[in-house]
């Protein structure tokens, strides 16, 4: 059974990357092993996808819906930047589509 909450970042401050360096934050220490990335497929699809390739994750958590091309690379870059060890290509299907016919989300999958 695939586990999936949704932990959107409702009601932040202005920074949202600081909030979300707050949350990855408090998911390191929490869970043993996390992965942060993108996808615009629904989260069962990814999870399951993972977990094909022989890795075995227990929950995704989805926390942020990425409306625009711009958000998606203030995010990419600030993972590329300060999260390179857990950050997952966000092209983890064929069909990723940058011009924002589906939403995307940023999710974190844990161990």
């Amino acid at each position: 059974m695939i586990k999936l909450e949704y932990n959107y970042l409702n009601g932040t401050d202005t920074n949202i990357l600081l909030s979300l360096d707050n949350l990855v934050e408090t998911y390191q220490e929490k869970y043993n092993k996390i992965r942060i990335g993108f996808s615009e497929k629904k989260p069962e699809f990814v999870l399951r996808k993972f977990n094909e390739r022989g890795e075995q994750w227990k929950k995704i958590f989805i926390i942020f819906k990425i409306k625009t091309l711009y958000m998606l690379n203030i995010i990419d870059f600030w993972l590329i930047d300060e999260h390179w060890d857990i950050y997952i290509d966000k092209y983890i299907s064929d069909e990723f589509d940058i011009s924002f016919k589906e939403e995307k989300y940023l999710y974190i999958i844990v161990r």
